[in-house]
């Protein structure tokens, strides 16, 4: 027990000299920015505009998927969940590969930001 006491107080540790970063704290809020805006932009622009909603577009075949339109949500939280892992992973190997952890919170920062590019696109899509 008091092994894993003490793996568990290491980890504290270096959790807190990780998310006091300046680099982990600027992806942090720029992605939950960038999350938030792409939940109000879905809750304003589509939550009056009926039931039905275009949820896939594709170039070649025009819409391919409709359904609720609170199915666009899946989007949003595909991109927390996305953030939330690199986040994870970037806290596993920031104290021995700095570079690889600063390369995953990036990542996970671009796919927020695709993310939020489709949600505009999906938008654009049912107007």
């Amino acid at each position: 027990m008091y092994a894993l006491s003490d793996k568990w107080l290491r980890f504290k540790v270096l959790a807190g000299v990780f998310f006091r970063q300046k680099f982990v704290l600027g992806y942090a809020i720029a992605s939950g920015l960038v999350l938030a805006g792409s939940f109000l932009l879905i809750y304003v622009m589509m939550h009056d505009k009926g039931s039905t909603a275009v949820l896939h577009y594709n170039v070649y075949f025009g819409v391919d998927l409709i359904g609720n339109w609170y199915a666009l949500y899946k989007l949003p939280f595909l991109g927390l969940l996305f953030f939330t892992l690199h986040t994870g992973l970037a806290l596993l190997f920031f104290q021995t590969e700095k570079m690889l952890s600063h390369l995953l919170l990036f990542m996970g920062a671009v796919l927020v930001v695709m993310q939020c590019g489709a949600t505009v696109l999906l938008i654009l899509a049912n107007q």
